[in-house]
């Protein structure tokens, strides 16, 4: 399913930390690694495909780095919907899947609340009331 030029597209950017910023996905390809590269703070990146309509973007050197930051939050985001293979290290980079042409999608404004309320519930739980038995 591709996205139109009207309905919006967006990122999410997840720190090690647990820190998240909402990004407009660009329209362009070249504006997309732009992004890409400027978020995650990389030289190279890659992707890891969770499902058909979500991709994980990371540093592809992030474990080699002189002190790798592993990225909890974003490892448990990828746990929530699959198997993760590893964890992963530094700045990661939510989008939505490809499309036909093997394009990188945006995620759609439903998907990001739904990731921010993962994340949220994963780095700062709420705490449930208790009754007395």
């Amino acid at each position: 399913m591709s996205q139109t030029h009207t309905e919006p597209a967006f990122a999410l950017l997840v720190r090690p930390g647990g820190a998240f910023q909402v990004l407009d996905w660009p329209s362009t390809p070249t504006d997309r690694q732009h992004l890409m590269y400027a978020t995650i703070e990389c030289d190279r990146y890659d992707v890891a495909d969770i499902t058909a309509d979500l991709s994980l973007w990371i540093d592809d050197e992030g474990l080699m780095a002189e002190k790798p930051e592993m990225n909890l939050p974003a490892t448990a985001i990828y746990a929530r919907y699959g198997n993760p293979h590893q964890f992963y290290f530094g700045n990661a980079l939510f989008t939505g899947g490809t499309d036909s042409e093997g394009e990188t999608l945006g995620l759609t404004k439903d998907k990001v609340l739904e990731l921010v309320e993962v994340l949220t519930e994963i780095t700062n739980p709420i705490p449930f009331q208790r009754t007395k038995s």
